[in-house]
């Protein structure tokens, strides 16, 4: 039987593109475009993220969003040391199992938590981290650098935007004060935030790119 691989991203092109690849290998793919149509349909077939994990050679990272996050989150971290185990929670029970393949990385994957998401029984510390996520138009923060948990990794996801004015110099000025305040592990750029305009987002993206390219050089 073919293994299931779930991909969940808001670009239909990477979906369509990442799908014909995996397809072409012989698995079955479930695509989504939001995060909590693919949280309901893994609740009715759990899909085989340890083979993506070891695909990709250990680079399988997640971050679970949503209120069905926490019980499924420990569920999948339990299924993914490869030990037999039983579960009865508030919305899913399940006489004693084991799954396999497990991840490449282990204990698990690496695991991203938005602000005030409290990580699972089950999650390894060392390979738990925090997501920050900007709101589009973010103002530069000032004052002391935010608070962290001790021991977490951080990743800031920063929105940029060409309306309004806004020029590739301003978006770094920008990130610099962020980066200052979060101190943050790893960086996510977010083209045009919510906009769906796919021309503008590649127009933007190749801008920041150019221009973080320039003074890097």
């Amino acid at each position: 039987m073919a293994a299931t691989i779930t991909l969940v991203d808001d670009d239909k092109n990477i979906l369509t593109s990442v799908s014909i690849a995996l397809e072409a290998e012989g698995y079955k793919v479930s695509t989504h475009t939001e995060g909590q149509a693919a949280l309901a349909a893994m609740t009715e077939r759990a899909p085989d993220l340890a083979v993506l994990d070891i695909l990709s050679g250990g680079r399988l990272d997640l971050a679970p969003t949503g209120p069905l996050a926490s019980e499924f989150l420990e569920i999948v971290l339990l299924a993914w040391r490869g030990e037999s185990f039983a579960h009865e929670g508030e919305r899913y029970a399940f006489p004693e199992l084991r799954c396999l393949p497990v991840p490449e990385q282990q204990p698990h994957p690496g695991l991203w938590l938005g602000p005030g998401q409290e990580p699972p029984s089950a999650a390894s510390p060392e390979r738990t981290g925090e997501i920050l996520v900007l709101e589009p138009g973010s103002t530069a923060p000032a004052g002391a650098s935010a608070p962290r948990v001790p021991g977490r990794a951080r990743a800031l996801i920063y929105p940029i935007s060409a309306r309004g004015g806004a020029a590739p110099r301003d978006w770094l000025a920008g990130l610099d004060a962020w980066r200052i305040h979060f101190d943050p592990e790893w960086v996510l750029i977010w083209p045009e935030a919510g906009s769906g305009d796919e021309d503008l987002i590649a127009e933007t993206q190749s801008l920041f790119a150019e221009q973080a390219l320039s003074l890097s050089a």
